[in-house]
């Protein structure tokens, strides 16, 4: 069999998970050789030390802008193998002809978010087509495959649940005062990583305001974002508390260090597909305020604390929980430990 992977999305949110999903479909069915497609192009060795990818296939970005389409290039070049299998997260990759075909859908939120959406690419009609045309579906989630079992018999769903990063683990308490060395200057801080939803840095320094006004302590917050964070950041300028925010930009194994010496994480959001920070912040063994999402709820279980993303004292009303309630901060620990297992 020979495997071909769409690549077209593993620099956005959901890349993570896709790559993991193109692992374990490698380790399970043993392909003859792999090649990538897809408008980004990466180094062989993009994907998986010690497994060869082979270049786009063949010749790939000039056969695509001369020959008119994605789909249509696709299509062509794995109709020409009789045993080719096509992997792809977009419902509109998903073409018409008798190839094999696995669809991972990735990213359902359109379904009950659809005004968050481009309608042109993220509708029910190209999901239900898709479906429709897929030998196999792979989902991060049970929710999510409820969502369209009506939709694509059940036999043909696969949940794949995601995991976390290599560098999500618990510190030692030595490791963590280091961190807060650097960072903070060895005071206890809350941290937030943001996506790029609007509203989500304003939402939280009103929500840290609120608990500054009721806990008079040195407790820092710090806010982790890339480049694409979409944010105003110019608002921390006028901040009252701006002393006591860092803004960050991190590798990940400096990301997943901040998180395992937090004392909480906040993790606000009005949608999620694949709650990773959650999922981190449960093997790095970090107390959690986050979003009562059905993806999230699904991983975290009684192990986090919930809170509405767009109610800042929902949100500041468990941060001063946490703060004041030693007891009930060890025992989110202990659940987490319990997930882990």
């Amino acid at each position: 069999m020979e495997l071909f992977l769409d690549i077209s999305s593993v620099d956005t949110e959901e890349g993570d998970y896709i790559l993991q999903v193109y692992k374990s479909i490698i380790e399970q069915e043993s392909p003859t050789r792999v090649f990538s497609l897809g408008v980004n192009t990466h180094p062989d060795s993009f994907f998986f030390p010690g497994l060869i990818i082979q270049p786009p296939y063949p010749s790939f970005l000039s056969k695509l802008k001369r020959d008119g389409g994605f789909n249509s290039f696709v299509a062509r070049t794995i109709k020409k193998i009789p045993d080719a299998k096509w992997v792809t997260n977009h419902p509109f990759h998903i073409f018409s002809n008798k190839a094999t075909q696995v669809l991972i859908a990735s990213n359902l939120e359109f379904l009950q978010q659809p005004d968050a959406f481009d309608k042109k690419l993220f509708n029910k009609k190209n999901l239900k087509s898709a479906l429709q045309k897929a030998a196999k579906v792979i989902v991060p989630s049970e929710h999510y495959k409820t969502l369209i079992q009506n939709e694509s018999s059940e036999n043909k769903i696969q949940v794949i649940k995601p995991h976390a990063s290599p560098f999500a683990r618990p510190l030692s308490w030595e490791e963590k005062q280091q961190v807060k060395d650097k960072y903070t200057s060895g005071k206890d801080y809350f941290v937030s990583i943001i996506s790029g939803e609007k509203h989500e840095f304003v939402n939280l320094l009103k929500a840290f305001t609120i608990f500054k006004k009721w806990q008079q302590s040195s407790m820092q917050l710090i806010i982790i974002h890339d480049e694409n964070a979409h944010q105003d950041f110019s608002k921390l300028e006028t901040y009252k508390h701006k002393s006591d925010v860092h803004l960050l930009q991190l590798s990940e194994e400096e990301k997943l260090q901040v998180l395992a010496s937090a004392y909480a994480c906040m993790h606000a959001v009005t949608q999620e597909s694949i709650p990773f920070v959650v999922i981190n912040a449960i093997f790095c063994e970090t107390p959690i305020i986050t979003s009562d999402l059905p993806a999230i709820k699904e991983m975290a279980g009684d192990a986090a604390l919930y809170a509405s993303a767009t109610n800042v004292e929902d949100i500041s009303r468990n941060m001063i929980t946490i703060y004041k309630d030693e007891t009930l901060r060890k025992k989110q620990v202990e659940k987490m430990k319990e997930l882990v297992k």
